[in-house]
């Protein structure tokens, strides 16, 4: 009885850490998935703006102009929203990879785990061969985040549609 509890319990373990694979696995899927369409909106979007733009700069039309304006005012709306949207799901499925790592796989994976404190400016080793490499993001490229740059784009076409709405 008690070594069939043992072999029980031993198939427990090793079914938890298959599906910590899986769901590590998915995690990275779907980080790489949203930061991919984060990319394909924010580009699509940007040409979407950019041609709004231009109809703005070449109408004659005052009305036209203004109508433009708003519509562009709420294209620069939806693509904030989405990209707000895509964020959060890359940051929850990138603290969910770390979770998993940092649960199951302590010892051995730490891809994301590091990654943290890398992306915060503190040293990570790595081991590489037969040796450690000690590397550190400075603080030049900690300064600003894609992101950031991402949202202030938005910001600068929102500024353009209010300043052609009213001029």
């Amino acid at each position: 009885m008690q070594r069939q509890r043992k072999a029980i319990s031993k198939k427990m373990v090793a079914d938890e850490l298959e599906n910590a694979r899986w769901g590590y696995q998915a995690a990275i899927s779907s980080v790489t998935s949203h930061q991919d369409t984060f990319w394909s909106i924010f580009n699509a979007m940007l040409v979407a703006n950019s041609i709004v733009i231009a109809g703005i700069g070449f109408s004659n039309s005052e009305l036209f102009k203004m109508f433009l304006s708003i519509i562009g005012g709420v294209l620069c709306f939806l693509w904030l929203l989405l990209s707000k949207r895509h964020r959060e799901y890359v940051t929850y499925y990138l603290l969910s990879a770390r979770e998993i790592e940092e649960r199951y796989f302590p010892n051995t994976v730490k891809t994301f785990s590091r990654g943290g404190y890398f992306a915060h400016g503190k040293t990570v080793i790595l081991e590489i061969g037969q040796s450690e490499q000690k590397r550190q993001m400075d603080p030049l490229s900690r300064l600003i985040r894609g992101e950031a740059v991402a949202y202030f784009v938005i910001l600068v076409f929102e500024l353009i549609y209010i300043g052609a709405f009213f001029i």
